[in-house]
């Protein structure tokens, strides 16, 4: 993509794209079980972020930014 479009892509796309899955994985486990104990709140923060690596890195990155 050139010129408009290719920036629109990298500055807010790419951006939607990452926080769809993040947004819906965080939503997920407190909908199922209400995280009571820090053990439960940094296991969810630790699979969101696992998450949105992923993510970004299957979704988001040419491969020239993957290098």
């Amino acid at each position: 993509m050139a010129g408009t479009l290719g920036y629109l892509w990298r500055s807010y796309a790419r951006v939607v794209l990452l926080t769809i899955p993040v947004a819906g994985l965080g939503g997920a486990p407190v909908w199922l079980a209400y995280p009571e104990s820090l053990v439960m709140i940094l296991l969810e923060g630790a699979l969101c972020m696992a998450v949105f690596a992923a993510s970004a890195w299957v979704l988001v990155l040419s491969p020239d930014e993957r290098r």
